[in-house]
């Protein structure tokens, strides 16, 4: 009983830290970023505008919109490829609170609220990958805790935008593979994995990838089917089931881009565009280039806002760093098998494989653009929580409501100073002299 309502006031908490994240970060506003002289953006969140354009789109009653490689327009409309199904959620929930023009600021808060409610169910199914998969409330708690409150992932359940959708599904994912893991597959762990992967794909075409950790967990749980004598039957929804949903868009795409998931059109727009190779050549070489996708990877998994322009204190990005190393000692104490986690190296590996492919993913989209932002890496917040919270279990064995206390304590005061200093470093870059941001 007391696990159930530790959950749920952190489902609670991260739902209202997302949304008063949301209120200091500005909506639809123009300024100047000051680490990047003479660039005038919408400053808020990342690629938001572009989202809640889409979702307009659909509120005007045209539909899915058809994405224009070429279009001059393409600033407010380069989020067109994405698949639709969030786009469709966040329109109908627009409409429920009475939104009807993405432009007005009054209705950012409104909006920005459907990404909070889906950040609050992605930390739930923080909490269930790691009670399933290592049989465990404390780690499960943990999982929550330091995945669900770190201010990146409360950053992206404050913007509009398909990152909470999708990080929520992966999660969701890799919780009942977990469990599939630990107690043999049977069709009600197989239907809500082909459903979830589903809803991924249609949700962001990077969903793709969860077909590796499903697939890995098939081959080794292939002994342990509960309803059956055999795996196939499981193979077969999971694997073949989850393009299903998808199919008419991806049809639709064939037909207007030539491939199923309009790859091929985002390079076409995007071919001048932050190119990795040109950015090496100004940097020195390669090293010097992937030195600074590494430190801005390390620097965005923990925070970092506007348009790669709000940093926390250097000197508290190196605390961070050193409490996940630390972290990542405990984890790796953990093969030692412990009562907490005998059992779960079957979920550690697929964990472990699905963090392995989004990373790769990542590797590969920065070998051609520059984006050392770690959001991209943030469908796998589950594996990685996942870790640090065995990490700590590990060094907390002896006093574990100690460890609660402390790892909640350590995450509320994080997000404390990040709700100190976006305000001001928002408002300082609020630029009064000119209309930064195109016309809505």
């Amino acid at each position: 009983m007391m696990t159930r309502r530790i959950l749920i006031g952190l489902v609670i908490g991260h739902i209202l830290l997302a949304l008063a994240y949301a209120g200091a970060i500005p909506y639809r506003t123009g300024g100047k970023l000051l680490n990047q002289p003479g660039t005038h953006l919408d400053i808020g969140a990342p690629d938001e505008r572009q989202h809640a354009n889409y979702v307009q789109h659909i509120l005007d009653g045209n539909g899915i919109p058809v994405f224009k490689p070429k279009d001059p327009n393409l600033y407010e409309s380069y989020q067109a490829h994405q698949p639709p199904l969030y786009y469709v959620l966040a329109s109908t929930y627009a409409r429920v609170l009475g939104v009807s023009d993405v432009a007005d600021p009054s209705a950012g808060l409104r909006l920005r609220s459907f990404s909070a409610i889906l950040g609050g169910l992605a930390v739930w199914g923080l909490f269930c990958l790691g009670y399933w998969g290592f049989k465990s409330e404390r780690i499960g708690l943990l999982t929550a805790m330091i995945g669900g409150f770190m201010p990146m992932m409360v950053g992206l359940s404050a913007a509009v935008g398909n990152d909470p959708m999708l990080i929520a599904v992966c999660t969701w994912t890799l919780a009942f593979l977990a469990k599939a893991l630990r107690e043999g597959w049977c069709f009600g762990k197989s239907v809500p994995i082909a459903l979830l992967v589903a809803v991924g794909i249609y949700t962001k075409t990077s969903a793709l990838s969860l077909f590796i950790p499903v697939g890995l967990a098939l081959y080794l749980g292939r002994k342990e089917v509960s309803e059956s004598k055999t795996i196939w039957p499981h193979a077969l929804l999971v694997l073949i089931g989850p393009l299903l949903l998808p199919l008419p868009w991806m049809l639709r795409n064939k037909g207007l881009y030539g491939d199923p998931f309009a790859i091929k059109a985002f390079g076409e727009a995007f071919t001048g565009t932050m190119q990795a190779e040109t950015l090496a050549n100004r940097a020195g070489g390669w090293i010097p280039y992937w030195t600074a996708v590494t430190e801005g990877t390390v620097y965005s998994f923990y925070g970092v806002f506007s348009y790669w322009d709000i940093f926390f204190d250097f000197r508290l990005y190196r605390i961070l760093m050193a409490a996940t190393l630390i972290l990542g000692l405990g984890w790796t104490l953990s093969f030692r098998g412990d009562k907490e986690t005998r059992g779960s190296g079957l979920v550690q590996i697929v964990n472990a494989a699905f963090f392995a492919t989004v990373l790769a993913l990542f590797i590969r989209f920065n070998m051609q653009y520059f984006q050392a932002q770690a959001r991209y890496l943030y469908p796998a917040i589950g594996p990685i929580a996942c870790g640090l919270a065995v990490g700590a279990a590990q060094f907390g064995y002896k006093n574990r409501r100690l460890t609660l206390l402390v790892a909640l304590g350590f995450m509320v005061l994080l997000n404390g100073y990040v709700l100190m200093i976006l305000p001001d470093e928002f408002a300082a870059r609020v630029a009064r002299e000119t209309t930064a941001a195109p016309a809505p």
